[in-house]
């Protein structure tokens, strides 16, 4: 863990290198790890992409060598620049970097929580080039094992005071837990964790090794990408000799339950 930069990126290196230490501490973090790695690693990113930005500028070498790829959860992925709808939320946060991240010297693996971007909660909707999809929560809680929808249900609970440790042991017996089962949640970066180890699902929401299956209910297709300044993005088809990848949900029907089911799955098995 390490707290990032407290400033917005800007692309005057020269500033990148005035910056304290402790603005710093986010990048080198990233840096660290990509040097420590023993082999290529990944990367992926919510939220800002300042302290991605500003290690890619401090040492894009070590990208280009060691970062097998970056999954970018951020976006609209409208192929009509019109039909984008507004910046979507982790552009907000610091436009500048979320463009320079298309930059980065290594592959970057595109996903748009939206194809067009909605400020009205009710109009979202799974869509072509989109990760956005949403579960009742009940459906993969009940799918997990006791401690582990324990310390679900307890932390979706939010709850501080210390006389509500109990539900942590028994949450089935705690009556809010009941709404915890019941309430919906909004999902958008699961498919990226799939993907970078060269996994899939598949319309019934079996996870499939294969990470462009022909029965995949998600893929990626390579594109150029421009970001201009202000993190409006436009896109093109691009051969198989490109390192720039788009989401793209291949089953629009199927996409939701299938990775619903599969984050059932996934989770329980963990014991």
């Amino acid at each position: 863990m390490a707290v990032g930069c407290s400033v917005p990126y800007t692309h005057d290196r020269a500033s990148l290198a005035a910056l304290p230490k402790r603005d710093r501490a986010g990048a080198e973090f990233l840096l660290d790890y990509l040097r420590d790695s023993e082999g290529p690693a990944h990367i992926s990113i919510v939220g800002s992409c300042r302290d991605l930005a500003i290690a890619a500028k401090l040492d894009p070498d070590l990208f280009r060598n060691k970062c097998a790829g970056i999954y970018l959860n951020a976006g609209a992925g409208h192929p009509d620049l019109a039909k984008q709808g507004d910046v979507e939320y982790n552009v907000v946060l610091n436009a500048a970097a979320y463009a320079a991240t298309f930059d980065i010297p290594c592959p970057i693996y595109w996903m748009p929580c939206f194809e067009t971007v909605t400020d009205e909660y009710l109009d979202r909707k799974v869509q072509k080039f989109g990760t956005f999809y949403c579960f009742k929560q009940g459906d993969v809680l009940t799918k997990l094992s006791p401690p582990l929808q324990s310390y679900f249900t307890y932390s979706l609970e939010s709850r501080t005071d210390a006389r509500y440790l109990q539900p942590l042991l028994a949450p089935r017996s705690d009556a809010p837990a009941w709404r915890t089962m019941q309430e919906y949640r909004s999902m958008w970066s699961t498919a990226g964790f799939f993907h970078m180890v060269s996994q899939v699902v598949d319309k019934a929401g079996k996870i499939i090794a294969g990470s462009d299956a022909d029965d995949a209910v998600f893929g990626f297709r390579p594109v150029d990408i421009k970001c201009d300044p202000s993190g409006v993005t436009t896109w093109t088809d691009a051969g198989p000799e490109s390192n720039r990848f788009l989401f793209e949900v291949k089953d629009l029907d199927s996409y939701t339950s299938a990775m619903t089911i599969a984050m059932g799955t996934l989770l329980g098995n963990i014991q």
